[in-house]
């Protein structure tokens, strides 16, 4: 693998031995930066899908691409999948929720000294609604920052299970002796002040389902992307047959 990387432009020669063939080939590959998408969508019955595995630099761009889309088809409604999300960048899950939140806080982080630094929405909201945000006990740090703030502003409805609840920042300081010592600087809290740490999030519709079974999300089996679908089949309708007044 080190071998193969170099300097973005430059050609590397690889030997390849295919399976059934006794003489190899060699093809002439020219490095460059691989970017692996973060988000997988589409739109099925009318109802846009957006699962979203980490919060990177590009999740936001291409979760507001995929959004857009749906819009674009005149879908019924959207489903973010935030299970199995790990978390990654603050950024990245400021911007993200303000896809559905327009102005406001989005979350504060509180430091030690009791110090409050506010990140608030962007203002690129794109209104996409109804909105249903699947969620679970592996749901984590960003996912839990965006999760919080959708269901403190009532943007979306929260479907599955009690997040992780890691809510934290954490540093580490390089000791002396080669070690290190991690040390909690700041908790992450929702726009109504809610602590995530140890505490999680609480869907607004619990949905219980094996997450021993990863395999099973997107899946006939798969119990809260039904809900989910179930809840957006029911705005929808109620959105349809509701008189203006």
């Amino acid at each position: 693998e080190h071998a193969i990387r170099g300097q973005l432009g430059t050609v590397v020669s690889l030997t390849l031995k295919r399976h059934g063939s006794e003489t190899p080939t060699t093809v002439q590959v020219t490095r460059a930066e691989i970017h692996v998408p973060s988000v997988r969508s589409r739109i099925e019955n009318g109802i846009e899908y957006v699962r979203l595995s980490d919060f990177g630099t590009n999740s936001a761009d291409e979760v507001r691409t995929a959004f857009l889309d749906g819009k674009k088809h005149n879908v019924r409604g959207y489903i973010l999948d935030l299970r199995f999300n790990g978390g990654g960048l603050l950024d990245a899950a400021v911007d993200i929720s303000s896809l559905f939140i327009s102005q406001g806080p989005i979350v504060s982080t509180i430091d030690r000294a009791g110090a409050r630094d506010v990140r608030s929405a962007t203002g690129r909201t794109i209104g996409a609604k109804p909105l249903v945000v699947l969620v679970n006990k592996y749901t984590a740090s960003a996912s839990e920052i965006t999760a919080g703030a959708v269901q403190d502003y009532g943007v979306g409805t929260l479907v599955g299970e009690k997040t992780f609840g890691k809510g934290v920042v954490q540093s580490l300081y390089t000791l002396p002796d080669k070690g290190a010592l991690k040390i909690t600087t700041a908790r992450y809290v929702t726009p109504k002040g809610r602590d995530i740490h140890h505490k999680g999030i609480v869907p607004d519709v619990i949905v219980t389902q094996r997450v021993d079974l990863p395999g099973m999300i997107d899946t006939a089996a798969d119990k809260q992307l039904s809900a989910a679908k179930k809840i957006i089949e029911s705005k929808s309708t109620c959105l349809l047959y509701t008189s203006p007044s």
